[in-house]
């Protein structure tokens, strides 16, 4: 696998001004994620990433909170690769090294993960924002692996943002967070724009 530093430009993720910007804010592990899901589609012989191949890129991620959670819900790589495969196919060549693109629906999951992220977008938040509609390419895949995709991004806010859920007794477990200018108990309470 190949790992892109900060300074490495990943093509196609932006508009031309972006690109950088946008990549260079999320998390070294998230980077690696993202170059992963490039490394998935390129071996696959997809001209462009999709959000499945984020899915799959992911697992590059084993010690954070989306290892964990595919791990509680007995998810693997290799399962996972074997449905995306099925579902998109393996083109019999593979598309030139720098030109794998990502997709409309891939870039929106990019920049959704930034929008919702408490600093810098992590590999919890590309999970989140991929699985969140329940609907879609990687939602077909986990269900098809006999996962619920609201039970993973259930577990994977919860262990994002633990101080935000409730405990014992119904209550958030963390203090009044502070979103903007609204007061939250709870961030089960801010609208991701679902």
């Amino acid at each position: 696998m190949r790992l892109l530093g900060t300074r490495a430009q990943l093509v196609g993720v932006g508009d031309r001004c972006d690109t950088h910007s946008l990549f260079e804010m999320f998390t070294e592990p998230a980077r690696e994620a993202i170059g992963r899901a490039q490394d998935e589609a390129r071996e696959m012989g997809h001209e462009t990433v999709q959000v499945e191949h984020l899915l799959l890129g992911l697992f590059s991620d084993q010690a954070g909170i989306p290892g964990r959670v595919f791990a509680d819900f007995g998810l693997t790589v290799e399962r996972v690769r074997g449905q995306v495969r099925e579902r998109l196919g393996v083109a019999p060549s593979s598309p030139p090294e720098a030109r794998v693109r990502f997709s409309p629906e891939a870039k929106e999951a990019l920049r959704s993960a930034n929008r919702i992220a408490l600093g810098a977008p992590a590999t919890e938040h590309m999970l989140i924002v991929i699985v969140r509609r329940g609907e879609g390419g990687a939602c077909e895949i986990l269900r098809a692996l006999g996962t619920d995709p609201h039970r993973i991004r259930f577990e994977t806010k919860k262990r994002a943002w633990p101080a935000s859920f409730p405990g014992p007794g119904g209550r958030a477990t963390g203090e009044l967070r502070v979103v903007g200018s609204v007061p939250l108990e709870s961030l089960t309470e801010l609208d991701f724009g679902e």
